[in-house]
């Protein structure tokens, strides 16, 4: 599992995807930009800008771009082989924010503007062109979810036992 924080050498081709998961919500952010049609819902994320860019820091960059949450706290992710440009990875990871943060660029310039969010839960994610990639990167985020509920659930009882 990528922790925060951690350098990765990546390579032309690989991206980042985010899942922005809300607590008090029970579920994720999907967004559609601009220039795609009204059944291209994706998660959060996009190509690294420089080579240099950590995924990390690639990750938090496209929160802040595409939802405008700042300062996203990310617990952690996964590498997996990009299915739409063999030889390439995806590197996922799992942030935990508050849909009552986003705010959408208004820079009607862009085709890359994020135009709408959704915020589903696993099983609520909709028939669209990215279903696939979409839940097979929220199972391995929830995996991670579920990690790290029981290391902060383990820590606590470990606390209170003292």
């Amino acid at each position: 599992m990528l922790k925060a924080g951690e350098q990765y050498n990546h390579q032309d081709g690989d991206n980042v995807r985010v899942v922005v998961y809300d607590p008090k919500a029970k579920s994720f952010a999907i967004v559609r930009e601009a220039k795609d049609n009204d059944n291209a819902w994706k998660l959060p994320g996009g190509n690294f800008l420089t080579p240099r860019e950590t995924p990390t820091d690639g990750a938090q960059r496209e929160v802040n771009e595409e939802l405008g949450i700042k300062n996203i706290r990310l617990l952690g992710g996964v590498v997996l082989d990009n299915l739409k440009v063999p030889g390439t990875h995806r590197y996922i990871f799992l942030a935990v924010g508050d849909k009552d943060q986003v705010e959408l660029s208004d820079d009607t310039d862009d085709p890359e503007r994020i135009v709408e969010v959704g915020w589903v839960k696993i099983d609520e994610i909709p028939d669209c062109d990215h279903r696939k990639h979409i839940y097979d990167a929220a199972r391995h985020a929830y995996g991670m979810l579920a990690a790290v509920s029981l290391e902060a659930m383990m820590a606590d009882t470990f606390l209170s036992i003292e």
